[in-house]
């Protein structure tokens, strides 16, 4: 007899981040994409990155899509403000 497949995830979090040169930078997002994947079992989890890093957040998109997710999440992560948080809270 085979091992049941799991079900594949409805839902998906992305922490949407903004992205560095420095690849070291985002060890605390995988840290924190791993504790939030363990908190929410069944419920793809994963990091998109504004820009110098991948994915990017089309391509997360995608993905999680190609799953079979059709509810998705989606958490900025910024943790100081750059160029780009600044020009949207001042529309």
């Amino acid at each position: 007899m085979s091992a049941r497949q799991p079900d594949p995830p409805h839902q998906g979090i992305v922490l949407f981040c903004h992205g560095a040169r420095r690849p070291s930078w985002r060890e605390p997002f995988d840290a924190l994409r791993n504790e939030l994947a363990a908190r929410v079992p069944g419920v793809a989890v994963r990091l998109a990155f504004l820009e110098l890093m991948q994915p990017e957040l089309p391509a997360v998109f995608e993905e999680l899509h190609a799953l079979g997710a059709h509810r998705l999440l989606v958490v900025p992560v910024f943790l100081a403000p750059g160029a780009h948080t600044r020009r949207i809270c001042r529309a």
